[in-house]
């Protein structure tokens, strides 16, 4: 599992093999929903058929398929590498892309902090989150399903890797 510091590693980009590619981006919509950002990527030479659309899901953006948080290339640089032309979009209202209350009604409240802390931190030996708290089970249930998810991520990223797609 990836060890997360302040300290940014001094070449990131050194085990990252060189791609010829061009790149852009462009902005489409602007009616029901607002406009959504869309960011695309070519290899000099495409050698797949049909391009792929990364659309992120929840609260997350397009920036979570350019890279991973210990520097390694994302789903779309991997795909890119492998001929593949790339779209990643920011849906409306995420990331790059503008929130518009007129559109997409108003923002709702915060998290509580015992339900944010229940998604991003572990439990440990089932000892409450927070004080009075009894999630902890459900988090450590939650933690132990994203480390099996983050396992099968990256057994698909070194099939990738390989020259061949991944099917889950």
């Amino acid at each position: 599992m990836a060890r997360f510091t302040n300290v940014a590693p001094a070449a990131p980009y050194a085990d990252t093999p060189v791609v010829a590619s061009r790149a852009g981006h462009f902005w489409i919509g602007a009616g029901e929903r607002g406009p959504m950002y869309v960011y695309w990527e070519a290899p000099a030479e495409v050698t797949k058929p049909y391009p792929i659309v990364l659309v992120h899901g929840g609260g997350g953006q397009g920036l979570d398929y350019l890279g991973t948080p210990d520097g390694r290339p994302g789903w779309a640089t991997l795909l890119v590498q492998q001929g593949w032309v790339v779209y990643v979009v920011d849906r409306p209202g995420h990331g790059r892309s503008p929130y518009i209350p007129d559109l997409l009604g108003p923002m709702g409240p915060p998290l509580p902090l015992p339900v944010l802390k229940s998604i991003f931190v572990p439990a440990s030996a089932g000892a409450p989150l927070v004080p009075g708290d009894d999630s902890a089970k459900l988090a450590g249930r939650r933690s132990e399903r994203g480390l099996r998810k983050a396992q099968r991520a990256d057994r698909q990223r070194r099939t990738i890797r390989h020259g061949e797609i991944a099917r889950s």
